[in-house]
């Protein structure tokens, strides 16, 4: 996309906003997704060498602390519970709902850490057994399950 691409996108997105309660505009702004859409698109043209994810973190972060956005209205994550999560049986009433979602993302993780497998094995390391990275994810993810974490998966990104 075309700088002059990416703007119009931008001005699109923050035109069609519903709107809200009345909020500052600089908050209103900072606290909205294309704050960092902006920087997203923006940055790699105005600075290619400044890493634009990085840059869109850190300037929420800064912009939410300096501004006080929560006192604008801004909803933030607010406060995260300390230590480890606690172990939790799994709702196997849910199962028969959810399995056709979880198998599809279950197949594109699979995917996915295979491919990134394959990509990082180095000459002499031998075949990249399919199997192994199987049982390695399933088990990770069953792990993880007990446990309320994130699905575990291999990528590039």
């Amino acid at each position: 996309m075309t700088l002059a691409a990416n703007i119009l996108t931008l001005h699109s997105l923050i035109a069609s906003r519903p709107p809200g309660a009345q909020r500052h505009a600089l908050a209103d702004f900072v606290g909205s997704p294309e704050y960092p859409l902006a920087i997203l698109l923006l940055l790699p043209r105005l600075a290619p060498r400044v890493p634009a994810p990085l840059a869109a973190v850190a300037a929420g972060i800064l912009g939410s602390g300096l501004l006080h956005l929560e006192g604008w209205g801004v909803a933030l994550v607010g406060a995260i519970p300390p230590g480890l999560p606690s172990f939790t049986l799994p709702d196997l009433a849910l199962a028969g709902a959810l399995w056709p979602t979880a198998l599809g993302i279950a197949l594109m993780s699979f995917t996915e850490s295979i491919a990134a497998a394959r990509a990082f094995s180095r000459h002499g390391d031998g075949p990249v057994d399919a199997n192994q990275e199987l049982a390695a994810l399933g088990v990770a993810n069953i792990a993880g399950g007990l446990f309320q974490a994130y699905p575990a998966g291999g990528g590039t990104s």
